[in-house]
This record gives C-alpha cells, structure tokens and sequence, in this order.
C-alpha cells in the first residue's frame, strides 16, 4: 500500500502501517524506489532540531515532483548523534564524497550544539586515514 500519492507517482511506495506508526511515535519511516534500489527515510519536525533541519534543508526534483532533504551538513550531525554502526558507516561516505562542498563551519557548529564534536574530529580522522590508504594503495 502506498502512503503518499506524490511519492507513487515518482515510483517510491512505503506500506502505510509504517508510515502513520512513525509518525504517531515521532521516529521515521523508509520509501523504497520501486525501478532502482533507491531509498530515503522521512519524518515528521517535532521540536528545535528537526526545525533547524527544515530551515537548512535543500529542494530536489525527482521527475518533477519537488522533495526536501536535510543539508549533508545536518544529516551528518544528526547521524553522529545516533551513534548506531550503521549511521556510523553512512556518514564516512557521505562525509567522503561530499567533504569538499561540506560547509565545515556549519558542520562543526550543528556538531557542537548537538554534543558531537568529539566523534565528527574522530570521523574526519577515520576518513582522512582511509583516504591516504586508498592514495597510496592507488599509486602502487
């Protein structure tokens, strides 16, 4: 079942029971891409943060239909701040292939109000170490 006509037209579907529990227990559901193995989770803003997040978001189209992502800048902090392994490996990526267009300044400062600037020093040592293996690693 479909829980959003907008995101059925564009070929993502979530089942509904998923999405009104996330939203009734303020967590967040997943919308899988049905052609490709594209997902993204959503939910709702209940308090400062998640309005912080809405303010800095960014708007991208998926065949014409208008979607809102968190900045990287937010969604690494809030994924630092959940400290699960698997937030842990997503944002080394994103950290990684985005660090040249991170604005750091608002990074460290959503990092530093959310009580995560020790592990985002620890993730920009972890990426850096694994970047300088994969340089050396290429020019061999």
């Amino acid at each position: 079942m479909v829980f959003s006509p907008d995101l059925h037209k564009t070929g993502f579907s979530v089942k509904e029971d998923d999405g009104i529990i996330a939203l009734r227990e303020r967590s967040h559901f997943t919308a899988f891409d049905d052609r490709s193995h594209v997902r993204f989770d959503a939910k709702g803003a209940y308090g400062p943060r998640e309005h912080e997040t809405l303010r800095t978001k960014r708007k991208i189209l998926i065949d014409e239909a208008e979607y809102y992502l968190a900045s990287p800048e937010d969604m690494i902090a809030n994924k630092l701040m959940s400290g699960s392994e698997q937030d842990r490996k997503d944002v080394e990526g994103r950290y990684a292939r985005q660090k040249q267009h991170l604005d750091m300044n608002a990074l460290k400062s959503t990092a530093r109000k959310l009580g995560v600037s020790t592990e985002l020093a620890k993730l920009e040592r972890r990426v850096k170490k694994r970047m300088a293996y994969i340089s050396s690693e290429d020019r061999r």
